[in-house]
């Protein structure tokens, strides 16, 4: 029986990032971004928000340094499986992003034989941190002879994950073999970070070093900063690409309602309401396709950066000892069809722009004609009901004034003279009060249908000079 892969000071570093001040984020939202960040740090180690602020104007900053007076505070030191275990945070923040390396090592000068023990042991203290932008792990620590770098790594992982690696490539860092485990964001990956725990680290990229001597090993830690800036970066360009994937996704679905607004237009199902909504549905899609854009000029600013701090690194470390870091100029290939990806999708949402921007155009037309006849039909049953008002107001005006100027005369008209004289005068006998009501009644009603009648030709000969509806 083969005997288990060993190496010496086995160490873990987490590398974590989280957003501070995303594009258009509201003071209380970068507050937020700030408590999530600092609850990766103990509490005695935390620095105020206004604090931060006010040293917030520079690429760089070294967080610790506001409140301790150094870079890193040491991690609680404790001893698992008989190894005393140390290490330490180093929180930076990176222009507009938290940085923060977790190391996390066995400091005795002995190997451990058991490699599942050993890092399961190391993860268990540095896990559970919180970054949305995403985590890097590296496993390093260097060789005895009698294994092969590949053995060691294999076995390494196997212990970190509990499975055995996919998508390995492989490189040369100081003379130590580097391994590169990850998987491609259009995987499961993504659906880890969207929950909000950065990955499982099987679904993370897991960089596996192991350095051929001490002296290697401790000629690597010179480069951490470099790392954390080039793995920031990295991570940016995978968070603008995973937000270009929802932003995608969120556009061909709402396309698809395009169809039942052309369905309502054949119905004529149309009305202001569905007016106002295409109109946020557009402004809604317009806000949408430029964030698009902008993100895919955040991952050429990013490819740019990340170049430019591998060179830095790879320069750096050609010059201490055999450096191949290939698979890592490789990601600007990746890099690249990302981006492609999201210029393609831009022009055809972009292109899908013209005929939504077609249908609203079409929708308030159709709404305003049968608004504007709406109208016309209101306003001609208004003035219809004013002018009939005006029809019966004259009519019955004329025939009240009538009423009360023939009183007097229809009473003397229906008087009767009386046949009997008495004591030599003539006696008069009122007439009946029924003949005098109906009488004055009559004359009234038939001024006042007259007068009616003469309003209302008039009224109508002039709605006839009307212009057209």
């Amino acid at each position: 029986m083969n005997p288990s892969p060993y190496i010496y000071y086995p160490s873990l570093d987490l590398f974590l990032y989280h957003l501070r001040d995303g594009l258009g984020e509201s003071q209380e939202k970068i507050r937020e971004n700030h408590a999530q960040f600092w609850a990766n740090l103990p509490p005695e180690t935390q620095v105020d928000f206004e604090t931060e602020a006010k040293a917030a104007n520079s690429d760089t900053i070294k967080l610790l340094e506001l409140t301790q007076g150094k870079k890193t505070y040491p991690i609680q030191k404790r001893v698992v499986f008989g190894h005393q275990i140390g290490g330490y945070y180093y929180p930076l923040l990176l222009s507009d992003t938290y940085g923060l390396l977790v190391d996390c090592c066995i400091e005795e000068e002995q190997h451990s034989t058991i490699l599942a023990r050993c890092f399961q042991s190391l993860k268990e203290i540095i896990n559970n941190k919180h970054g949305d932008l995403g985590k890097t792990w590296m496993i390093s620590g260097y060789r005895d002879s009698s294994f092969s770098p590949e053995d060691i790594a294999k076995s390494a992982y196997h212990s970190f994950t509990g499975k055995d690696w996919q998508y390995v490539r492989t490189g040369k860092f100081l003379g130590a073999d580097v391994f590169e485990v990850w998987q491609s964001p259009q995987s499961h990956y993504w659906q880890s970070i969207e929950n909000g725990d950065g990955g499982d680290e099987e679904k993370s990229t897991v960089f596996i070093v192991i350095y051929p001597n001490q002296d290697t090993m401790a000629k690597a830690a010179q480069f951490y900063d470099s790392w954390l800036h080039l793995l920031c970066h990295r991570h940016k360009i995978f968070w603008a690409y995973r937000e270009s994937r929802r932003i995608s996704e969120r556009l061909h679905n709402q396309l698809s309602l395009v169809n039942e607004t052309i369905q309502q237009i054949n119905k004529s199902q149309l009305d202001l309401s569905l007016l106002k909504r295409n109109i946020a549905f557009l402004s809604n899609y317009v806000i949408q396709l430029e964030q698009m854009e902008i993100l895919n000029q955040a991952i050429e600013v990013n490819r740019q950066n990340y170049k430019a701090w591998l060179n830095h690194i790879i320069n750096k470390a050609s010059q201490e000892g055999d450096t191949n870091l290939k698979f890592l100029e490789e990601f600007n290939v990746i890099t690249n069809q990302y981006q492609k990806q999201i210029q393609q999708d831009y022009a055809t949402f972009q292109a899908s722009l013209g005929i939504l921007s077609s249908l609203r155009d079409t929708i308030r037309g159709i709404v305003e004609i049968e608004q504007a006849q709406s109208d016309r039909r209101i306003e001609t049953q208004t003035r219809n009901f004013q002018n009939g008002v005006a029809v019966v107001g004259v009519g019955v005006g004329v025939a009240s004034v009538t009423a009360s100027a023939v009183s007097p005369f229809v009473e003397a008209i229906t008087k009767q003279r009386s046949a009997k004289i008495e004591n030599g005068k003539d006696i008069f006998i009122p007439s009946n009060a029924l003949l005098n009501f109906s009488v004055s009644l009559i004359i009234s009603l038939m001024l006042g249908l007259l007068a009616s009648l003469i309003v209302a030709t008039a009224l109508g000969m002039l709605r006839s000079h009307d212009p057209p509806s």
